[in-house]
């Protein structure tokens, strides 16, 4: 089975709900909650051939299945509240596609706040039952705070690191205005486990501070523009954890660079001379060969 496919499909749903929308008005002509293998083959496939997945029946019964096996840490009173007392551990046959098909479709029908997600991420007593009365599901989305427990515990947790903590050292010489400086410190970087957000579902915490304690975006120079007179920065930021540990997810953002605060751009290594900063040297680690499994 192929689980990346499938769950890279799920995603692909949760950003088309006009796709959604046509896969649920047909499951709502079922009455007994459950998603056959005649409705995948009928209903789903052709969607996701049409959007170029390679998704057989057997792969989304199987993942399936998989799913509504995580779902027995769920009570019955969760399942019902999140789906206004249609489903519960006997109905749910057919794990996350189920539950976006039926609480899609359905709504919470109330009219309430949605709860943020400071409060979903950090209330630990906060219980499904309880955000299901708080929240209101948007039209078009998938899956919302209501749903923040049950999706925590059936989407497939990130491949974790087998190095889970490095140290990077790094030296930048410059000169500027006749004056050659020095910045010489460690990049520490720590893997803090798995993290999970609405718009990303579950997610690799890291974090990574300088062993001497200054902030990560060092400033070279101050400077004023001299149009708007504004106050601006040229700095250097020393990179992010999830370069230097080896992260398959890595943007260009995470990669040690300069960066100016006035425009919001980074700044090329021969653009600081316009500054009036001359690199002398510049040597910084490379990330490490990591795992992840």
């Amino acid at each position: 089975m192929n689980n990346n496919q499938v769950e890279r499909f799920y995603k692909f749903l949760k950003s088309k709900p006009e796709l959604l929308k046509k896969i649920q008005n047909e499951f709502g002509k079922h009455s007994d909650n459950k998603i056959s293998p005649e409705f995948i083959k009928n209903e789903v496939i052709p969607i996701a051939k049409e959007n170029n997945f390679d998704v057989p029946v057997e792969d989304i019964l199987e993942y399936e299945e998989n799913v509504a096996s995580k779902l027995k840490n769920i009570s019955e009173e969760e399942l019902s509240s999140v789906s206004g007392g249609k489903m519960d551990s006997k109905s749910i046959a057919s794990g996350i596609l189920s539950l976006t098909l039926l609480c899609g479709a359905t709504g919470l029908g109330g009219t309430a706040h949605a709860m943020s997600p400071e409060v979903a991420s950090t209330s630990t007593s906060y219980s499904v039952s309880q955000v299901a009365k708080s929240a209101l599901e948007t039209a078009g989305s998938i899956i919302t705070w209501p749903l923040a427990k049950i999706w925590s515990v059936i989407y497939p947790d990130p491949a974790k690191p087998k190095i889970t903590r490095g140290e990077f050292p790094f030296k930048f010489v410059y000169e500027i205005n006749g004056e050659n400086k020095v910045i010489e410190d460690t990049v520490v970087c720590k893997y803090e486990g798995i993290g999970w957000n609405e718009s990303e579902g579950k997610y690799r915490k890291w974090k990574n501070y300088l062993a001497s304690g200054n902030d990560t975006s060092i400033v070279l120079v101050s400077l004023v523009d001299s149009s708007t007179r504004i106050h601006y920065d040229i700095y250097y930021q020393s990179g992010y954890a999830e370069y230097y540990m080896g992260a398959p997810d890595v943007n260009k953002s995470s990669f040690p660079r300069f960066y100016e605060n006035l425009k919001g751009s980074s700044v090329s290594a021969e653009e600081l001379l316009k500054y009036g900063i001359k690199i002398i040297s510049w040597e910084h680690s490379q990330p490490i060969a990591n795992e992840f499994k």
